[in-house]
């Protein structure tokens, strides 16, 4: 919104937000909702809200380095269709089993388009190795047993009619732990926005996959639910699973990433977490 609608006496804006920095500034009165919809607080005060480390301190964690990489971007570049020109380029780029990475760009830059192209999708020239062997000679059936993608809008990737079949084969306490143990007999559809990104992450984490690709995992979570589905993550990656999500939050990427890597002026690189 511009600031001069934002600051006219004669429009009255309400914004839903999780994060109150967004709106620093330029709000005069702020209602605080906990748990159940139950008012925290009402005021003008700026508020004090949890934070990714109030629910999940970034763990210590001990990684091997000496496996081989997973994956490989060797002077690859990637198109949106064989086409078209190509946006992105990539080279000495890889990931290890257990690393978690963080992508980050602005809108439009091609964060899903890369994520398309790992799983066989898009064109691209080059070379992309995957678990020793070129992307473009494997069949898309066995791109997809060692990679799995969990989409801004999980509903498009929903196949069964029940929680529970759709979950498969995760078990309850998995369920429990992104609490949607009670919902196992509803539709997909019937859950809400943040329980269906919370679905299609158990829907992946139960498979076998050793790649995870989320396209925005904060979007339409809270705090707390975005430090629940890191978690588990986290969980994994120190059993091998090697994660890429893709974010605007500097802040996600700075605590919970082993690398951060960034999209500017159409290449793909990797940069220290203490640079923006």
């Amino acid at each position: 919104l511009e600031k001069k609608r934002l600051e006219d006496p004669e429009t009255t804006i309400i914004a839903i937000d999780h994060k109150a920095e967004n709106w620093a500034g330029f709000t005069p009165r702020w209602i605080v909702l906990g748990d159940k919809g139950r008012i925290v607080s009402d005021g003008t005060a700026y508020p004090s809200l949890n934070t990714y480390e109030d629910y999940f301190a970034p763990p210590v964690l001990h990684k091997s380095q000496s496996a081989k990489p997973f994956l490989i971007l060797n002077e690859a570049s990637i198109r949106p269709s064989k086409k078209e020109k190509p946006i992105l380029k990539a080279a000495g780029l890889s990931i290890k089993p257990g690393d978690m990475i963080a992508l980050l760009g602005p809108s439009g830059s091609g964060k899903t388009t890369l994520f398309l192209t790992l799983l066989g999708i898009k064109p691209y020239e080059g070379s992309i190795i995957i678990d020793g062997k070129e992307l473009r000679q494997q069949k898309r059936k066995d791109i997809y047993k060692s990679i799995g993608i969990v989409f801004q809008n999980p509903s498009n990737q929903f196949i069964a009619s029940t929680v529970q079949d759709e979950a498969k084969p995760a078990d309850k306490e998995l369920l429990e732990s992104f609490g949607l143990a009670n919902y196992s007999r509803y539709s997909p559809y019937m859950l809400s926005q943040g329980q269906q990104r919370k679905l299609g992450v158990i829907s992946m984490i139960a498979g076998k996959q050793r790649l995870l690709l989320l396209d925005e995992p904060t979007y339409g979570q809270d705090v707390k639910s975005t430090a629940s589905i890191i978690r588990s993550l986290t969980e994994r990656t120190e059993k091998g699973l090697s994660v890429i999500f893709s974010t605007h939050d500097e802040d996600l990427a700075a605590l919970y990433a082993d690398r951060i890597w960034r999209i500017s002026n159409g290449r793909i690189y990797e940069t220290d977490k203490s640079i923006g």
